[in-house]
């Protein structure tokens, strides 16, 4: 999240996922819910570094974890405040 690639970067504008099942069955027991989009700047640097466009729309649609666990959409919502989240 810290690295300046020397032009600005970006995730696509729209990212859709459809239909993905998380096989973590055999794992140890974790409440810690899955995110779709990270937190890219967990120091809150970013801003200093390089530009940063984040995605703008999140379609989710059958998103499931096999042990049960939470999948959320982002981990820093402060990350993506123009985002637009679907969840179909």
């Amino acid at each position: 999240g810290a690295h300046d690639f020397g032009y600005p970067t970006c995730m696509p504008h729209t990212i859709v996922i459809d239909g993905l099942e998380i096989e973590d069955s055999g794992l140890e027991k974790n409440e810690t819910p899955y995110y779709v989009l990270p937190d890219f700047d967990h120091e809150r640097v970013q801003s200093k570094i390089s530009p940063y466009d984040p995605t703008k729309k999140l379609i989710l649609s059958g998103i499931v974890a096999k042990s049960g666990r939470e999948v959320l959409p982002t981990a820093a919502p402060d990350l993506y405040p123009d985002l637009e989240v679907v969840l179909k």
